[in-house]
């Protein structure tokens, strides 16, 4: 400890050095344990803010480090920081998500994170966590509260977007969870539209047995078999053809199919 405040040439805990950063905010974006457990219980932690408006959870977590989050969380005044955005409208949540790092994003919502936070400049973090298709993540997030209707600026929701990157797993969780499978983006997309677009053979079969709608336009009026001859996806035109013949010879088997795909949603959807 006194050699880090000593190769620094700070004495006083709240001043900066030439690199803009306090002797508490360089032992937590280093990783530090010790450092940041002594350093933290001698002043208020929300007093470290670098020059992109980062505070010490936000350097925590940029350092992989869920040891010193740990830290940090348990100290009185950590409230304050624990949903801050940066310059870049990331919350230390944002960042935990975005880097897969599961063990504090796990910290984090112990201590009153809201995954459903997001600045205009991000998104929402089960959004990051259904386009990375990592499956762990998503359901971290969801037992944490996280809202499967929430929408990204064009109007998509976590189930689009796993669709759209063909993510199966994700896809399969988010409609066992109760995720709405005819939700439309801005662009009218249901996620099999969506699916369609992107070439996503693999989800869009997911949705169709799901029970997804094959009739529903989007704002170009192309349904999803039309939308797929026209772009030369041959297997996805294969897919919805057999899905109507199947639907049409064997409609309660059909039926009983997508009722054992989907779940019904008991999410409140609230803006924590």
């Amino acid at each position: 400890m006194e050699a880090l405040l000593r190769r620094k040439k700070i004495t006083n805990l709240t001043e900066y050095d030439n690199d803009d950063m306090t002797p508490l905010m360089i032992a937590a974006s280093s990783g530090s344990i010790l450092a940041t457990t002594v350093l933290s219980k001698l002043g208020h932690i929300e007093d470290h803010i670098d020059q992109h408006q980062r505070n010490l959870l936000h350097l925590a977590v940029l350092s992989g480090s869920p040891d010193v989050v740990a830290v940090l969380c348990q100290n009185p005044t950590s409230s304050a920081l624990i949903n801050e955005f940066d310059e870049d409208g990331m919350t230390p949540l944002q960042y935990a998500v975005r880097d897969l790092n599961y063990d504090c994003v796990e910290i984090l919502l112990a201590h009153e994170a809201k995954p459903n936070l997001k600045s205009p400049k991000s998104t929402f973090p089960l959004i990051t966590a259904a386009q990375k298709g990592d499956l762990e993540m998503v359901r971290i997030l969801i037992s944490g509260k996280a809202g499967i209707k929430k929408k990204n600026r064009s109007g998509n929701t976590p189930l689009h977007i796993a669709s759209m990157a063909n993510h199966v797993s994700v896809v399969m969780e988010l409609l066992q969870l109760g995720a709405d499978i005819e939700i439309r983006n801005k662009r009218l997309q249901p996620p099999l539209l969506a699916a369609v677009e992107q070439n996503s053979a693999d989800a869009a079969e997911v949705l169709l047995l799901a029970g997804a709608d094959m009739n529903k336009v989007d704002a170009s009026a192309k349904t999803a078999l039309s939308l797929a001859a026209q772009s030369g996806f041959a297997r996805i035109v294969d897919l919805l053809i057999k899905a109507d013949r199947f639907r049409t010879k064997h409609p309660d088997l059909a039926s009983a199919m997508a009722k054992a795909l989907r779940g019904v949603a008991e999410e409140t959807d609230s803006s924590d």
